[in-house]
């Protein structure tokens, strides 16, 4: 497992804290029984200006707090040279639809916690570093005007709770306390008169704390079941009551903010929805659902109500350069415009794919994308062809776990090309040539990924003797007399699963290539393999060269970096060993999109790929997720990791000198700027995928069956294999 820690990072990285417990067996009404709810989102603008009067380029919001039929915002500027930062706060009026900055000046302050009381009064927790660098930490409240009601000093209060960095929330109650929640999952109660602060029972855990309708607290706890439950009391003494234990979703239960409403007796949200409990009918109700309304619930790390059936929060799925927090207000429509449906069919839809899906939505006046996952049938792609079959097509199909080919030989798919020749402001030559070459058929486009990965082997050049490509027999070679030795291994952790995946595909590429005894030969090396994956350790394997080639998915330059400084010498990357050589192959991670011959909006749907291929989305989305497609955002990524001075890109953006620190399973690596000489071999690297990584699961099962028999010793080798090309090419007769 690779784990990084980027020193060079271009945004914030904000705590979100989401917590499951087991499933509860209770159900959610609809608010409407007769719909949905759809919600719209709007992003706040700031109006933020600096001294030459011009907007500045690095601006965020951190804090929301909501309550009493209002919201404060805590925005912040960071200049281009990152040498200073300046604190605002806002109000947003829900009854005006209008947003006014509250003059109050936080000079040396910076605020760590926002609430807003009972009272209407605005409560933070501010902090200071002192010449003595000792840290100050006061509590202040003011009202909407900006003008100080009060000020406290509870440095002493706060560190005895081990530092404010351990503090996640701030609610003060009815009369005047003010309660924190921190990541102890503990609750801290200050009585701001007499500045006496007490700590939660040590045997309660706290998921999340808010005040309900009434104003009283209310906690969500875990019950002796692991059910989370909602309860109110005495937090200090232990003695509290259940309101509501929360219902199951797709997961299970879980819970990622509880907040105030004036509708419900409280709300909370999941990473599916926001719901809403009534007391009296003892029932939750399902209020906006995230996928209904198109919001990537992944980015939103608060949220609270403003008003009936209005919402704000904090969202990073913003197209700033900056990629801070935007401020988002999501209100209900009320009158929905009918919109025509576009199908996308797929399994297990990737979260980028589905980040696209969700920008279509909110942008497209005339369609929207319903995203059909096939992934919970015991044969996903068997129910996605059926349905084809019956007329019930699809517009848009994600190949997530389905086998392309089928597909483009049945002539299902549109050539992309079409549609691209059409664009002024997109070509063919704007995307990196092997990717397009792997993925053309006959001269057709029939799919397109917005990133991608490299599917690859890696090993040292003084053992791989600088082959650039390999096969088995060259790895017989490299290994006499050292593997009867018991001093390497082929590969490092490779399963007979895996070897066997490969051999499918190596059948589907170039079976009529392969002889019998290429057969055999890949049949008898998975045998000598191990069932379950090794846990042994790495750095240890790599200190004593037990190992000729280790595989690989890198999706960004420190999965390509990191082996030359884990070996302490250069690295070579063969690829897979195949038959013919060229076994590095393009790994679209499921995110390959086409449109479908039978869509009666295919001009709708190419408005789809278009996002996928948009410069802004592969940048700052695909990345460093995967590679981008497009030659000048790979042209930008490689510059940020080339970086070995300062410099601004064309966005604005601060770019530091290059510096990581990653670890692989137990070896620690530190990456700094990539050099002319790897850039050369990256796109070398590149240039030499040939192939794309899938496979026909009809030939896996075909070999998985062959070989299991043989690994049973139910047959031999010789005969496992006869089997094996026997019904290998009665599948590829059938297909012709």
């Amino acid at each position: 497992m690779k784990i990084r820690v980027l020193f060079n990072s271009l945004s914030l990285i904000f705590l979100a804290l989401c917590l499951s417990g087991c499933s509860a067996k209770e159900t959610v009404k609809l608010r409407d029984e007769n719909k949905e709810a759809i919600f719209q989102s709007e992003s706040l603008d700031m109006g933020w200006e600096d001294e030459e009067g011009k907007n500045s380029m690095n601006t965020g919001v951190d804090l929301i707090a909501a309550g009493k039929g209002k919201a404060v915002l805590h925005a912040f500027a960071v200049e281009k040279d990152h040498s200073a930062y300046e604190q605002k706060l806002y109000l947003k009026d829900v009854n005006t639809d209008s947003i006014k900055e509250i003059p109050f000046v936080f000079e040396e302050d910076r605020c760590l916690l926002l609430a807003v009381g009972e009272d209407g009064l605005i409560t933070m927790l501010l902090t200071s570093k002192k010449d003595d660098a000792s840290v100050t930490y006061t509590l202040t409240q003011i009202d909407d005007n900006g003008n100080e009601k009060n000020r406290t000093d509870i440095s002493q209060q706060i560190e005895e709770v081990a530092g404010a960095d351990n503090l996640l929330k701030m609610v003060p109650d009815k009369e005047g306390n003010v309660y924190f929640w921190g990541g102890s999952l503990k609750v801290y109660r200050l009585n701001v008169a007499d500045g006496r602060m007490v700590k939660s029972e040590e045997n309660i855990q706290i998921l999340n704390m808010a005040r309900n309708k009434a104003g009283e607290m209310i906690y969500a706890v875990y019950d002796k079941d692991l059910n989370i439950v909602i309860r109110t009391g005495n937090l200090m003494d232990g003695k509290l009551n259940d309101i509501a234990r929360l219902p199951a979703n797709e997961d299970g239960v879980g819970i990622s903010e509880l907040f105030q409403s004036s509708v419900y007796d409280f709300c909370y949200r999941d990473k599916e929805a926001v719901y809403g409990y009534d007391g009296n009918k003892k029932r939750f109700y399902k209020i906006l659902d995230f996928e209904q309304s198109n919001i990537n619930s992944e980015k939103l790390s608060q949220l609270g109500e403003i008003s009936a059936y209005t919402f704000i929060g904090t969202s990073t799925d913003t197209k700033t350069a900056s990629r801070l927090s935007g401020a988002m207000v999501f209100s209900e429509v009320t009158e929905q415009k009918d919109r025509a449906v576009l199908k996308m069919g797929g399994i297990n839809i990737p979260p980028i794919i589905q980040t696209a899906v969700s920008r279509y939505n909110q942008a497209n006046q005339e369609f929207r994308i319903d995203m059909l996952d096939y992934g919970s049938y015991e044969n996903p792609q068997a129910k996605i062809n059926a349905e084809i079959m019956a007329g019930e097509g699809f517009d848009l199909l994600c190949f997530n776990g389905l086998y392309k080919k089928d597909y483009a030989d049945k002539k299902l798919l549109e050539d992309l090309y079409v549609y691209m020749d059409k664009e002024q402001d997109i070509a063919k030559t704007d995307f990196i040539d092997s990717v397009l070459e792997v993925l053309e058929q006959d001269g057709k486009l029939y799919d397109i990924t917005p990133g991608f990965g490299i599917s690859t082997a890696i090993g040292r050049a003084s053992l791989l003797k600088d082959k650039g490509s390999i096969g088995f027999g060259d790895i017989e070679e490299l290994l006499e007399g050292k593997e009867k030795q018991g001093k390497m291994q082929m590969f490092y952790r490779e399963t007979r699963e895996g070897l066997l995946r490969h051999f499918c595909k190596e059948i589907d590429r170039n079976f009529e290539r392969l002889s019998h005894e290429d057969l055999m030969n890949w049949l008898e090396t998975a045998g000598q393999l191990q069932k379950e994956t090794e846990q042994t350790s790495l750095l240890e394997a790599v200190k004593n060269k037990e190992f000729l080639l280790m595989t690989d998915i890198c999706v960004e330059f420190n999965d390509i970096l990191i082996y030359g400084r884990m070996f302490g010498e250069e690295a070579v990357f063969t690829g897979y060993p195949f038959q013919g050589g060229d076994g590095t192959e393009l790994n679209c991670m499921g995110m390959n999109v086409g449109i479908c011959k039978s869509s009666a909006h295919k001009e709708a749907a190419w408005e789809f790929i278009k996002i996928l291929l948009d410069e802004e989305f592969q940048y700052y989305v695909c990345y460093p997720n995967c590679f981008p497609v497009r030659k000048d955002c790979m042209e930008r990524v490689i510059r940020m990791v080339s970086a070995v001075e300062e410099y601004t890109d064309q966005d604005g953006n601060n770019v530091k000198p290059y510096r990581c620190e990653m670890t692989y399973d137990d070896v620690d690596v530190v990456i700094e700027a990539m050099n002319e000489e790897e850039e050369k071999k990256f796109w070398n690297l590149v240039d030499s995928m040939k192939y794309e990584d899938m496979w026909d699961e009809n030939i896996m099962g075909i070999v998985n069956e062959e070989a299991e028999k043989y690994f049973l010793g139910q047959k031999s080798l010789e005969k496992a294999v006869d089997s094996m090309e026997e019904r290998i090419k009665l599948h590829f007769n059938e297909i012709n």
